[in-house]
């Protein structure tokens, strides 16, 4: 079965499309509406993971009583400053080794000499 995922980008919201009041008033404040970004856009990522990794997240999460989202959260929280560290450890050792390289090779080009 083939879905056509451009037909939600060509929907077409009505302009009053949220919930009002009683009173016929806004019940989102017309500074919220007019925010940069929707109410789910900006701090929402949808990302694919393997069935092994999801019942891993899933184990972990009920053996500390812990929604998966929180469990994501914490993972991400700790992760990022470790996947930091690495990067800039292995940006320092391509550096040291290219270094190396290249003093390596103008010694050698001073024993042909």
């Amino acid at each position: 079965m083939e879905t056509n995922h451009g037909d939600s980008e060509k929907r077409v919201r009505p302009e009053n499309h949220h919930a009002a009041n009683p009173d016929g008033a806004s019940a989102i404040s017309p500074a919220s509406v007019n925010r940069k970004g929707s109410l789910r856009g900006e701090h929402c990522i949808n990302i694919f993971i393997s069935s092994e990794f999801k019942d891993r997240l899933k184990t972990l999460a009920g053996r500390y009583d812990r929604t998966m989202a929180d469990m994501i959260r914490a993972i991400l929280k700790i992760g990022i400053p470790v996947m930091e560290g690495i990067s800039e450890s292995e940006e320092r050792m391509l550096k040291e080794y290219v270094r190396l390289f290249r003093k390596f090779r103008d010694v050698k080009n001073l024993r042909e000499l």
